[in-house]
């Protein structure tokens, strides 16, 4: 919150914010969250948290004693999912408040091909391009790894493995 102030003292618009959650101690994680997070809502920053791979449980029911969901003022979570969910490496999740904020961020490349090679013209809104919830060259959306997870155990199963 600091640095905020200071780029701002100096003429800068801060435009991403991310916080890493500390894993030992969840009380501190909550309140920083909700403190950061209304900082970052009242500028217009994006405010991004990475759960890590312990971010599974945070939205466990057992948890909730913790304090109020902190969704409200996040932008956009990511839990880092292979350990505890039954996938293999390599594999998180993401959720976004404002999906498309987020697809039109990472969908550029689309428009570079179209330019050049005109074969990408699929506008069908109607259909969610997984392709474009993934930075290139980096990590891959493993989407159908967790559709399989919870398809067969089901929500209340997946809980039930992470609670063991």
């Amino acid at each position: 919150m600091d640095q905020i102030a200071e780029d701002k003292a100096n003429s800068l618009h801060p435009l991403f914010v991310l916080y890493d959650w500390n894993y030992n101690d969840k009380t501190r994680y909550l309140s920083e969250t909700a403190e950061i997070g209304e900082l970052c809502k009242s500028d217009q920053i994006w405010f991004h948290v990475n759960l890590g791979h312990n971010g599974c449980f945070a939205f466990l029911e057992e948890y909730k004693y913790l304090g109020e969901d902190p969704t409200d003022v996040i932008d956009s979570l990511a839990v880092e999912a292979s350990k505890y969910m039954q996938t293999s490496f390599e594999s998180s999740l993401l959720w976004a408040k404002n999906r498309t904020r987020i697809y039109e961020g990472m969908h550029w490349w689309e428009y570079e091909c179209e330019k050049k090679f005109n074969y990408l013209n699929d506008k069908n809104t109607y259909t969610v391009d997984f392709k474009n919830y993934t930075i290139y060259l980096g990590k891959t959306n493993k989407a159908y790894k967790f559709w399989f997870v919870i398809n067969m155990m089901g929500i209340q199963g997946v809980e039930d493995m992470l609670r063991k």
